[in-house]
């Protein structure tokens, strides 16, 4: 038994001997084994990156490893390798950079063991995501900050019901309520900008209902690898953030870099260098063939509209069914205001419809989808005119859509420009800057018998004004009625402000009929302010755009300051 035991104690001895002395196979993983440069310089690295023009567009400090992250793809790789070679838990950190690595880095399974982040795995599990949807709410007319429109992503399960999908959203964080002040610091980057997930019934509630937009939906191609690698991209992305840009690096733009990590070879956030408009960002997405239908969902306004208009031309026991339906639909309206709490919604609810049953039949709606944004002219504008002044003018609009652009595919009545500027020449002068739009923003929102929106508007910029450049600072405010489908008047109140030499304080009525179609426009204006220089002003003109091609318009226009005095104009507009 002694001699068993000296045996075993020999052994013990002899394999420590082993383990402590003798080499081990090496599992080393030095990166001057790789050709990590070309790694780095690979583009879709870039794209985890979400790397442009010299460095990331993630401003957070947790999105890299590397203090150099945010400038050096290559230390961010390879920092990325050491940690994993360290062993550091980063799974759930990058898993989209990760899961990348391994797939362009053949024998790197064998050094290091590939781990997956289980609570993404049971993530994607639980969203058993089908299909992906790109949703446009329209431009809300009454808010500066959303007259530009927005986009966001739905994830529809495979049981294909859109109301309890996900919806991805990029948003700023922010709790202003001024528009205004929101627009500034949207410009110049004052806010963070986040991913977020949500269901996708409280966005359909806050545009459709609350914010009385219409909404396109358009369903993307993605298949199921392209799903799961956008949702594992945007797992990392989800404690992250980036200056948010009104103009450039804004919701539409942010959520192109998802659908170029979902799709390996696309180049959509490449397009957009120094404005990322909604209506333009789904147009390249169109070309580069992501969409395959798209859907139209009505405003709770339009539904509304339509059901009233049902109404009065109804008669007998169809104008009981029609009226039962409204009132259906306006108690839903004000819970979704809450307006009136969820016990008494409840109740009431139930009794409308228990009394609608009892009717002979229960209404169906139609509401016409209006034209397709897809085939709306694009944001920028160039124009070349010549008047009767013997006056050539050149204009420059980057974005978006003013009162003389055909409002097809656009909302009729919500007219937003940054940086306009308006040169002119005459043959005996050298060329000058006639006007200047830093900002100018029409909304005329229109009334009926249940909404009653304010109409209102703002400017800011230079004018030529009563023959010298001045800076100007214009507002308005009033009302807008539907005179019918296509032709709409508005009334309102204009202050004014001018500086040059002196400041020059006015006020006074401007008036104005729009006439919109698909393929021309027809418009009449009128205003008049009283200074406090006892001088007053008037101005009117009547203008007409008529479409030659998707993307080139003609306008003519003749105008006045003076009663039977007219300057005719002629231009061509060009956007691009």
């Amino acid at each position: 038994m002694l001699h068993f035991s000296l045996v075993i104690q020999k052994r013990l001895i002899l394999l420590a001997f082993f383990v402590l002395f003798l080499p081990t196979p090496s599992f080393s993983f030095d990166t001057k084994d790789l050709d990590t440069k070309n790694l780095a310089n690979n583009s879709y690295w870039k794209k985890l990156l979400h790397f442009r023009d010299g460095e990331s567009e993630i401003d957070s400090t947790n999105f890299f490893i590397s203090p150099k992250g945010k400038t050096n793809p290559q230390a961010e790789l390879e920092a990325t390798l050491a940690a994993l070679y360290k062993g550091d838990d980063i799974s759930c950190r990058f898993p989209a950079r990760i899961r990348w690595l391994y797939g362009k880095i053949p024998d790197l399974e064998q050094k290091i063991t590939y781990k997956k982040c289980t609570p993404l795995e049971e993530l994607i599990k639980s969203y058993q995501a089908s299909k992906a949807v790109l949703v446009f709410p329209t431009a809300h007319i009454n808010s500066p900050a959303s007259m530009f429109g927005h986009t966001l992503l739905r994830i529809d399960d495979k049981k294909g019901l859109p109301l309890t999908a996900n919806a991805v959203n990029y948003a700023a964080e922010t709790q202003e309520t001024n528009g205004l002040i929101f627009a500034y610091m949207g410009i110049f980057g004052g806010y963070e900008g986040r991913y977020s997930i949500m269901p996708y019934y409280k966005k359909i509630k806050e545009y459709n209902a609350l914010e009385r937009r219409d909404i396109w939906e358009y369903t993307l191609n993605l298949n199921d690898e392209e799903l799961v690698r956008m949702l594992t991209h945007l797992y990392e992305l989800k404690d992250t953030f980036a200056y948010y840009y009104f103009v450039k690096e804004n919701c539409s733009y942010n959520l192109l870099w998802l659908l170029d990590l979902a799709r390996t070879g696309s180049d959509l956030v490449e397009d957009f260098n120094f404005k990322a408009i909604p209506i333009d960002t789904i147009k390249s997405v169109k070309k580069a063939g992501f969409i395959e239908s798209s859907h139209f969902r009505p405003s709770k306004t339009k539904i509304i509209q339509r059901l009233i208009e049902k109404k009065e031309q109804a008669t007998g026991s169809l104008k009981e069914v029609y009226s039962a339906e409204l009132d259906i639909e306006l108690l839903r309206l004000k819970r979704t205001k809450n307006k009136v709490n969820k016990k008494d919604y409840i109740k009431k609810l139930l009794t409308k419809l228990a009394d609608r049953s009892k009717l002979d039949s229960t209404p169906k709606i139609t509401i016409p989808a209006p034209v397709n944004p897809l085939l709306s002219h694009k944001s920028s504008r160039v124009s070349i005119g010549y008047s009767d002044q013997e006056e050539v003018e050149l204009s420059i609009k980057p974005s978006y859509h003013d009162i003389y652009d055909l409002d097809k595919g656009f909302v009729s009545g919500a007219y937003i420009n940054f940086f306009q500027f308006l040169f002119a020449k005459n043959k005996d002068e050298s060329i000058r800057l006639k006007n200047l739009d830093l900002i100018s923003i029409n909304s005329y929102a229109l009334r009926g018998s249940i909404f009653k929106p304010i109409s209102w508007g703002v400017a800011v910029g230079t004018k030529e004004f009563r023959g010298k450049s001045n800076a100007k600072l214009t507002g308005e405010v009033g009302v807008s009625y539907a005179l019918t489908d296509k032709i709409f008047s508005f009334f309102m109140l204009q202050p004014s402000m001018y500086y040059k030499d002196d400041l020059l304080l006015g006020m006074g009525p401007k008036v104005g009929v729009i006439a919109s179609y698909d393929n021309y426009k027809i418009g009449a204006i009128a205003e008049k302010n009283f200074f406090n220089d006892f001088k007053n002003n008037f101005h009117a003109e009547i203008f007409s755009t008529i479409s030659l091609t998707k993307n080139t318009a003609l306008n003519l226009k003749i105008e006045t300051d003076k009663v039977w005095q007219e300057v005719y104009t002629v231009a061509l507009f060009y956007y691009l």
